[in-house]
């Protein structure tokens, strides 16, 4: 089953009215979500969601890059063989991004 991700950015101007700026489709032949956009200085986004076609588990951070036509940069994938997702992607006021994240693990019960 393929999910498609459409991401629709808008250019708001004082003058005029919202406008599509790019509609892009991401992501491979499983699930894949995005939770959060951030515009980054050059205009292009980076876009924090997750992904069960790419990576090492159940599903995966999937972080992707783009222009500011939505033509991918580069994508990275995080997490292991359980369920890793982003929630939130920040820019600080350093030029950096912080992704807000959980990771899921085994819990192992032994003797104690």
């Amino acid at each position: 089953m393929k999910i498609i991700i459409l991401f629709q950015f808008l250019f708001i101007s004082a003058i005029s009215f919202p406008q599509i700026t790019f509609q892009k489709t991401y992501g491979g032949i499983e699930a894949e979500d995005a939770n959060a956009v951030v515009q980054t200085d050059d205009g292009g986004y980076i876009i924090a969601g997750s992904t069960r076609s790419y990576g090492a588990g159940n599903f995966d951070l999937y972080i992707i890059r783009t222009d500011p036509s939505g033509n991918i940069i580069w994508t990275k994938t995080f997490g292991g063989d359980r369920y890793d997702k982003s929630q939130d992607i920040i820019k600080t006021g350093i030029g950096e991004y912080l992704i807000a994240a959980f990771k899921s693990t085994k819990l192992v019960l032994g003797n104690i």
